[in-house]
């Protein structure tokens, strides 16, 4: 009870020590206020987090848009080498509290792009976890759960397709858990060369 005590005091200092004050003001300033101003530098406050939180959404709608135009220009015409086809299949992803084998997943991406691939647990459909995959912007580098920055693969033959068996991920609870994983890539070499994703 005492540690429970002493954890709770500590995080209650360790607050107080982060306290911020509206409009970039000082302790020693917003205690100089009287409690009317300080209604009022609150409430100028909030005006301007909402004005950069809309700034801040209409620059990511805008950055969205112009990905997507990007990538439907490589989807519409790809050029050699703008797009991978990747197979992931095999070993086991941790799917819930523990690794699972999944089933195989078979997708592309494009230079620059950011995907979210499902692996369903091969026993229970309904179970599933998503993980990102990235190609990098010059498309010779692959990502698989980019946030981990475990499993990265460069091109070393990516023309004909290559195998690769990356190592074990620890991390379940917050990363991929991939285990035996085995990992197909190529380029897209025809536009008729098309996955389900």
């Amino acid at each position: 009870m005492k540690c429970l005590g002493l954890l709770t005091s500590l995080l209650l200092f360790a607050l107080v020590g982060c306290a911020t004050y509206p409009m970039g003001l000082t302790k020693e300033q917003w205690n100089t206020l009287s409690p009317e101003q300080q209604s009022d530098y609150r409430v100028k406050q909030s005006q301007l987090d909402e004005q950069n939180r809309q700034a801040n959404e209409a620059l990511r709608r805008e950055q969205l848009s112009e990905t997507n135009e990007r990538l439907a220009t490589i989807y519409a015409d790809p050029q050699y080498g703008d797009i991978i086809v990747v197979t992931i299949d095999g070993g086991e992803i941790g799917i819930g509290n523990k690794r699972q084998r999944y089933l195989p997943v078979h997708f592309l991406l494009a230079r620059g792009e950011v995907k979210v691939i499902p692996f369903i647990n091969a026993n229970k459909p309904a179970s599933f976890r998503q993980i990102q995959m990235q190609l990098s912007e010059d498309g010779r580098t692959f990502c698989f759960d980019p946030g981990m920055k475990q499993i990265q693969i460069c091109d070393d033959g990516w023309a004909l397709g290559r195998t690769y068996y990356p190592s074990e991920v620890n991390e379940i609870s917050v990363f991929s858990g991939a285990k035996d994983i085995r990992i197909r890539i190529r380029f897209k070499h025809q536009r008729g060369d098309r996955p389900e994703y």
